[in-house]
This record gives structure tokens, sequence and C-alpha cells, in this order.
């Protein structure tokens, strides 16, 4: 199941930052979520 979590996005070089719900999704076969 996919899970939020805040995180810090930068949209560009030198671009300013914004803290964001971010959803995260399940991880595929051969992946992991850390």
């Amino acid at each position: 199941m996919p899970h939020q979590v805040r995180g810090v996005v930068a949209r560009g070089k030198g671009a300013p930052v914004t803290v964001e719900t971010i959803t995260v999704p399940d991880p595929g076969p051969g992946e992991a979520v850390v």
C-alpha cells in the first residue's frame, strides 16, 4: 500500500525549496523502500 511522507522538494537548480507531501508507491520486484 502506498504511503505519504513529507519531504523537501527543489524543482530546479537554484530554485527555492518547499516542504510537500509526497506519495511513495509500493516497491516493485527487486526494489526496496529506504
